[in-house]
């Protein structure tokens, strides 16, 4: 569920559009600090990577309109529970890069005075991840959580 109204949807896909400068329908790294130093912002290469991170659900890189939309939500103070979803994520998230390992997982339940055996994290781990690659995205914590 959307925070936006639907006119509201239609400029920020506008906005998308004009950040999007080579028009491939994602917004990299290197495009949103462009558009960011044309509104005279300058943020470091390392901050747009995070702001860019921090909405990357499929840890493409690059962020495609649905995470542009979580961004905007973030940055105007609407982020709700998909927010408070994306910093649960975070905690879990011990490497920072942008999934969570089994690793990630033991160290945030012992963390937590809850520490696993192998058997235990490998079981709750094989339940939430739901394609098998061995890492848990956002999207897949997201479903876990409803």
């Amino acid at each position: 569920m959307s925070v936006f109204t639907d006119k509201e949807i239609e400029e920020l896909k506008d906005t998308f559009k004009m950040c999007d400068l080579n028009q491939d329908g994602v917004i990299d790294v290197y495009e949103l600090k462009q558009v960011l130093n044309k509104m005279d912002i300058h943020p470091t290469h390392y901050q747009v990577m995070e702001m860019i991170r921090s909405v990357d659900d499929d840890c493409s890189g690059s962020i495609e309109f649905d995470e542009f939309l979580v961004l905007m939500q973030s940055r105007v103070g609407a982020g709700g529970p998909e927010q408070d979803l994306r910093q649960a994520f975070l905690q879990f998230d011990k490497s920072k890069t942008g999934y969570i390992t089994k690793e990630d997982l033991k160290k945030t339940m012992i963390e937590f005075d809850n520490a696993l055996t192998e058997e235990e994290c490998n079981a709750m781990f094989s339940e939430v991840d739901l394609d098998g690659d061995g890492r848990i995205t956002f999207r897949e914590f997201r479903e876990l959580m409803r």
